[in-house]
């Protein structure tokens, strides 16, 4: 006799991070024709290893036909970064910008600020795992009318291609390509605005930073400046932007894209998840308790607390409970489905042994959505089992990702 229960589950995923936003103006000292400032910014701590920097324009004003303005990161260490900026004419006004810094190995990022624009530029980067990219335009020079739109065309496992549409009077771009996996870099859509607009409310992703980076423009010179900004307002639940152009100026026509970047690590979320109800002939030779992972060749059957390390390239693990059951008793399991919700993150069973049925086995399939090492933690006990997960953030959490426990009926 065998009963069999299946559970689907959708998984979402989700590193020490930083973030903040900086407005450069007149009112700080802006002026740029001929000029050449750098500034530095720290993080809210140190961080043990060099960040990865990400950086997205969200106010810009400046007179028309800018031939552009040459940017650089000057330098980036654990604790600070230094930008520098000048301007070859004639006067940009307004620059602000939002930097995200996040301690990651699964992130890449490209700075390419000062770059002679082309239809297609190629450039290698060192993350074999990466599947997500995007372009985060941050300057550009111009003379005349400009259409133009950057994005990221092609990615695999050594080079990045990215493609420029109508480079005619562009002088100067400057952009990032960011990289990483795609739990990490999660794309909500592409706008194309000709007219001031307020977003949607869109649900707040825990963990996470929201940015809106732009890929590409359209402007018709005239009289008037050009003039954009992308406002956030955050509630507790929601966050929305406006895009606008202050003080009723000119509104550039743009392309932009709205993304969550997941700023830290998060568990194994169980994807797929089968509990079969057996007679086993063999019960009577087999502990209370069991947990195997047949794939790795690991098996557990007595009682103590073990250590499992998995490499970047275990994005899937298998893992098989056997437990025994009995009459006078029943099973509680728990399994992590969820990491986004805050009051449902496990789905929770109870079951109890009827007739000739004497073991209860879970098949449970659980899957990493970040490309990085993983160790486990299994507790085996006569009654119990559970798996946690190691989270290194901030702090060195263990997180509960499986656990199944007896109980009196």
């Amino acid at each position: 006799m065998i009963l069999m229960f299946i559970v689907f589950f959708t998984t979402k995923a989700t590193f020490y991070s930083d973030s903040n936003y900086v407005l450069w103006s007149q009112a700080d000292n802006l002026i740029c024709w001929g000029y050449y400032r750098a500034r530095s910014y720290y993080f809210a701590s140190t961080f043990d290893n060099v960040p990865k920097l990400i950086l997205t324009m969200e106010q810009y004003e400046s007179t028309p036909n800018n031939l552009g303005v040459n940017f650089n990161l000057v330098a980036l260490d654990n604790q600070k970064f230094t930008l520098g900026m000048s301007c070859s004419g004639p006067t940009l006004y307004t620059f602000g910008f939002r930097w995200i810094a996040i301690d990651s190995e699964e992130l890449f990022v490209i700075n390419a600020f000062n770059t002679n624009p082309s239809r297609y530029l190629t450039y290698p980067h060192s993350n074999p795992h990466v599947n997500a990219a995007f372009v985060s335009l941050f300057i550009f020079g111009y003379t005349g009318e400009v259409n133009f739109q950057i994005q990221v065309i092609q990615l695999n496992s050594t080079h990045v291609t990215v493609e420029t549409t109508n480079i005619a009077n562009l002088r100067t771009l400057g952009f990032q390509i960011i990289m990483g996996p795609v739990g990490m870099i999660k794309q909500l859509g592409v706008i194309s605005a000709s007219s001031p607009f307020i977003s949607p409310l869109y649900e707040i992703q825990p963990n996470s930073y929201f940015i809106t980076p732009f890929q590409g423009f359209w402007h018709i010179p005239d009289t008037q400046n050009i003039n954009i900004k992308h406002t956030q307002t955050k509630t507790s639940t929601n966050i929305f932007y406006a895009s606008d152009s202050p003080s009723n100026s000119y509104y550039v026509n743009n392309i932009h894209l709205m993304i969550w970047i997941i700023k830290q690590p998060e568990p194994a979320q169980c994807t797929t998840l089968r509990i079969t109800q057996i007679k086993d002939l063999q019960a009577e030779f087999r502990p209370n308790i069991q947990i195997s992972l047949p794939e790795l060749q690991q098996f557990y059957k007595v009682v103590g607390q073990y250590s499992l390390k998995l490499t970047t390239s275990q994005l899937v693990t298998n893992i098989q409970i056997h437990a025994k059951c009995f009459k006078s008793k029943k099973y509680l399991s728990q399994f992590n489905k969820c990491n986004s919700c805050a009051n449902k993150r496990y789905h929770s069973f109870t079951h109890n042994c009827y007739g000739a049925i004497n073991t209860l086995i879970y098949t449970v399939r659980f899957t990493q959505t970040m490309v990085t090492n993983q160790q486990l933690v299994l507790y085996v006990n006569d009654s119990s089992c559970k798996i946690t997960q190691l989270i290194q953030s901030q702090v060195l959490e263990e997180v509960i990702i499986l656990q199944v426990q007896q109980f009196d009926i």
